[in-house]
């Protein structure tokens, strides 16, 4: 695919050619996203699907399209640029792919950072340059492949942490807010917590509280280190879909699949958050991988043991997890000649993984299902409040659908009558019968609309999409130039959407101002308090509990409201009462929680020392404060802090608890 030719550094006219692109691209970028907007016609550039099913009952579909391929110009402008540039330069192909690419998607990922990011891979271009007759992608050997593959990922998603903050889903917040606490809570009165210890949230499964919260402990940082650390996993999740497409397909389909996977922008974004997902695929794709290896190369005891570890590692992580884990288990039962003692090597771990999990919610005073049945509820009841429905699904789900995904079940399931072996339909019902359950249930309406959960199902099949690709390629004679930018542009594609929802999403990627400095400042400044938290949003709230160093005793309370609690009531309030005396935050759920009654009774009883008001917050809405000293039911406040309607004000005549 690449042959071997030399070359003798990058010249300086490559440098500036690369320069010209990167301009050539924030200029058409300009055209797009500033002149034409706020043209009579710029309300089409920022208008959704449903939008233009209401303007246009009859044609919304074709005028959703020609906008949405007019967003693609300044992409395909910068693809013609970049062919002059490889003219006229001389790289290797294998680096001046890997700039191009970086280029490419990296203005598409980052509009406002592409100058830094294309200056780094210029860097690495640079530095592989100075070396003559260096081995190209056939040539290099698979370590070297998957360090490249590893290090590219990693820079983008290390990019994308500094340019955001942990804030895009409602969940993140939350989930860091619980490894914090099984940390600083249940992680440090073991004996007091019990089975809290081990299931830190009935709702949720526990292996990435335990990692994140582990990784808090050791670095003594809540603000990068856990989303580092997710972006970490979500790095080195190219080494096995690298090894397991090379198994399965040829080692041109593995580079091309962890190319897609890369830049798969919906991934990159949960790798940036505190969420579960990237775990998970992690684990998902090395079970693959094992599954491949299993069938390929024999039935070895150590890929068997391997293959459970990585299933079981799945079912702490997400319940998803349990229906994958549980077909699997089954289906290899199928494979022939086939002992027990491989197969119980695979379930073991499995079922015990689950059990566990069952007997910490029993213990607990629970239903063994308890966090799938209680989701399910949830989400019924979201549905029929009218808080979310069936249109979200079409508003939602493109985000992180990858194009071409129908295709390749259809040929994986046409290759089928070809082979007519019994293991290839094995491996087809685990690759593409998984995401039966999550159909069901969006469709059932127990399951919300996410994006990310869409992703658990659409990076196993980047392989065979790859796959589709390169049969392209073959079929149509392309050569490698035509390929790699048929291969750029269908990366542009599958992020058209979520590309689109970052640049123009009202949501800003990062906190408002002052939101972490007030955090920071009650963390730093105030050594004990008693503190009422004004109500901002769940992902807000969550996130300053932890940020502040602070905890949230009734909350605790009542979200780990159960029998294994009435048991040990006495203990466990002698435990929240010694941390109560330190910081700790008396938080609104939600907006309807706010009772005015009940905070002056606080209040009166001298039960707050401090309160935190948000710019929107409900009891903010109430007190109005915004002077230096401020009065309420005869009760004197001082401002400590203040930032963009941010406050923190301290109760005068209250000493700090």
């Amino acid at each position: 695919m690449w042959e071997k030719q030399k070359y003798n550094g990058i010249r300086w006219w490559y440098v500036l050619s690369s320069i010209l692109c990167i301009c050539l691209f924030s200029i058409t970028k300009l055209l797009f996203l500033e002149i034409i907007p706020s043209s009579p016609f710029g309300y089409l550039f920022e208008a959704d699907y449903l939008d233009f099913s209401k303007w246009y009952p009859h044609t919304y579909f074709l005028v959703y399209f020609l906008i949405y391929v007019l967003h693609l110009l300044p992409y395909l402008a910068l693809c013609a640029s970049l062919i002059l540039v490889y003219r006229a330069s001389v790289v290797s192909p294998v680096f001046f792919y890997l700039y191009a690419l970086a280029n490419i998607i990296g203005a598409v990922l980052f509009p406002i950072h592409s100058w830094l990011f294309s200056s780094i891979f210029l860097f690495v271009v640079s530095i592989f340059s100075v070396r003559e007759n260096l081995k190209f992608m056939e040539q290099l050997s698979t370590k070297r492949l998957l360090i490249i593959g590893v290090v590219v990922a990693l820079v983008i998603r290390i990019s994308w942490i500094f340019i955001s903050d942990n804030c895009d889903n409602g969940d993140s917040g939350a989930r860091l807010y619980v490894s914090y606490i099984w940390l600083k809570l249940f992680g440090a009165y073991p004996s007091i917590f019990g089975v809290q210890v081990i299931n830190p949230a009935y709702d949720w499964l526990p292996l990435h509280f335990y990692l994140t919260g582990t990784t808090m402990f050791l670095t003594q940082n809540v603000f990068t280190a856990p989303r580092i650390l997710t972006a970490l996993f979500g790095a080195f999740s190219v080494i096995p879909l690298y090894l397991f497409t090379s198994i399965k397909f040829s080692r041109n389909t593995a580079i091309a699949a962890c190319i897609i996977f890369i830049f798969y922008l919906q991934h990159i974004v949960l790798s940036s958050q505190v969420l579960s997902e990237p775990y998970y695929i992690f684990f998902l794709l090395w079970a693959y991988y094992f599954i491949e290896k299993f069938i390929a190369e024999g039935q070895s005891g150590k890929t068997a043991s391997a293959l459970g570890f990585a299933l079981a590692c799945c079912c702490w992580l997400r319940y998803e997890g349990w229906a994958f884990s549980g077909m699997v288990v089954m289906l290899i039962l199928f494979t022939p000649r086939i002992s027990t003692k491989i197969w119980l090597k695979i379930a073991i771990p499995v079922l015990i993984a689950i059990v566990v999990i069952m007997i910490c919610e029993v213990a607990s005073g629970l239903h063994p299902l308890r966090g799938i049945l209680f989701s399910d509820n949830e989400v019924a009841t979201t549905y029929t409040n009218g808080e979310s429905s069936y249109s979200d699904i079409l508003t939602n789900l493109p985000f992180a659908y990858l194009p071409l995904y129908g295709i390749a079940m259809l040929a994986s399931f046409l290759s089928l009558f070809k082979t007519k072996k019994r293991t290839d339909i094995i491996l087809f019902c685990i690759y593409w019968l998984a995401v039966l359950p999550f159909a069901y249930k969006i469709f059932n309406q127990t399951l919300t609309s996410q994006s990310r959960y869409l992703s658990i199902y659409m990076v196993p099949a980047i392989p065979f999409i790859a796959n589709i690709l390169e049969k392209v390629l073959v079929y149509l004679r392309m050569n490698r130039y035509t390929f790699f930018f048929t291969l750029a542009f269908y990366i542009l594609l599958s992020n058209l959407f979520m590309s689109n929802k970052v640049i123009q999403s009202k949501r800003s990627l990062r906190y408002e101002e002052g939101f972490l400095n007030s955090a920071t400042y009650t963390r730093d400044s105030i050594s004990k308090c008693q503190l009422y938290l004004d109500y901002a949003n769940e992902i807000a709230n969550f996130s300053w509990v932890v940020y502040s160093n602070t905890l949230d005793i009734p909350h605790i309370f009542h979200e780990y409201d159960s029998n294994y609690y009435y048991l040990n009531e006495k203990k466990i309030k002698a435990i929240l009462y010694r941390e109560w005396q330190r910081n700790c935050v008396v938080r609104l759920q939600n907006k309807t929680d706010f009772n005015r009654k009940s905070f002056d009774t606080l209040l009166a009883q001298n039960k707050i020392s401090h309160i935190m008001l948000f710019p929107e917050g409900e009891l903010n809405k109430v007190l109005r404060f915004s002077d230096k000293r401020e009065i309420y039911n005869d009760k004197e406040f001082e401002l400590l802090f203040c930032e963009n309607g941010y406050r923190i004000y301290k109760l005068v005549g209250v000493d700090d608890r």
